[in-house]
């Protein structure tokens, strides 16, 4: 994972109400007032502050994909998540199967013999005039 740039005056960043998606990384501190919380899609590690019972949540959700709610700071020019001070919520969030997108209402199923549709779209930008 990648950590965030330290800041400096010249750092712009934006802040406001957000949320994260992501693992919370396990705490192992007792008295901790933060934990991690890695977001995989954007390969970055946000740091948040939580109050008491907020971090007791913390801790028995380590491991668990959640959404992190609460005062977001953000890197201005890239819009990278930095870190969240006060987290507001943590609201676990299902667990996602790879492929499970086919079982969705009025997915129909591909018919044996048939081209995917990655391999159609590609067949069409590689044609040649």
């Amino acid at each position: 994972m990648k950590h965030h740039p330290e800041t400096d005056e010249s750092t712009q960043l934006l802040q406001s109400i957000g949320a994260v998606a992501g693992r919370i990384q396990p705490v192992h501190d007792r008295d901790a007032s933060w934990f991690l919380l890695l977001d995989p899609d954007r390969d970055v590690e946000v740091q948040c502050h939580a109050d008491a019972a907020l971090m007791d949540l913390a801790r028995t959700m380590a491991g668990q994909l959640v959404c992190v709610e609460g005062w977001l700071s953000r890197d201005g020019v890239t819009g990278r998540s930095l870190s969240m001070n006060p987290v507001m919520e943590i609201t676990a969030l299902p667990e996602v199967t790879s492929g499970s997108f086919r079982a969705a209402r009025g997915a129909a199923p591909v018919a044996d013999g048939s081209i995917l549709p990655e391999e159609a779209i590609r067949r069409m930008r590689d044609a040649v005039d």
